[in-house]
């Protein structure tokens, strides 16, 4: 735990199958048993491939369900990303994928292969029009939906997020060279 955020990273177990499943259900239950400790301050729980949760078995999905129905009596957020929308609906016919979708006020919605964009459409009643936006998307460019109403925006990072982000070896490479030169005044 550093401060105030809970960070648990598997790279070391991430071919682990069972063990790895095991690990994240169980850093699960902790976050969010830290996170009904206290209603009057501010969390987000954010699970990254949450795919990887609802596909393990019906117990850990419905679990990551309960989280996002009732995190906000809790004074929190539930934030949940994927590469991979059909692996979310791909279990017990979609209900776990559309316990999240239902249960998340804003959706923040990327580049979409056309299969995945249908999908999507369907379940967040987009026009033709915001559908063929999401296919052909650029990156930095996403739709936003909340309440209904959908806006298609840039996302613009400052060079620190950017920075923060970025997994192109390229930008790393100069990221590293920059910080060797300049140390903390790098920015």
């Amino acid at each position: 735990m550093l401060g105030k955020l809970m960070k648990y990273e598997w790279k070391n177990i991430w071919r682990a199958g069972v063990l790895m499943l095991l690990g994240m259900f169980v850093a699960l239950d902790f976050v969010w048993t830290k996170t009904k400790e206290d209603r009057t301050v501010e969390k987000a729980v954010f699970v990254d491939e949450a795919w990887k949760l609802l596909m393990s078995n019906d117990l850990a999905g419905e679990y990551l369900i309960e989280i996002f129905k009732t995190i906000r009596a809790y004074g929190g957020s539930a934030i949940c990303a994927t590469q991979d929308l059909a692996d979310c609906f791909a279990v017990r016919d979609g209900k776990l994928g559309r316990g999240i979708l239902s249960n998340s006020k804003t959706k923040i919605v990327l580049n979409m292969e056309v299969s995945e964009a249908e999908r999507i459409q369907e379940e967040l009643d987009l026009s033709e029009a915001e559908t063929n936006s999401i296919i052909h998307f650029e990156r930095g460019n996403g739709l936003i939906s909340t309440n209904n109403n959908n806006l298609i925006v840039e996302f613009k990072a400052s060079a620190l997020e950017k920075d923060l982000i970025t997994t192109d070896r390229k930008d790393l490479q100069e990221l590293k060279d920059r910080i060797r030169k300049y140390g903390t005044d790098a920015y």
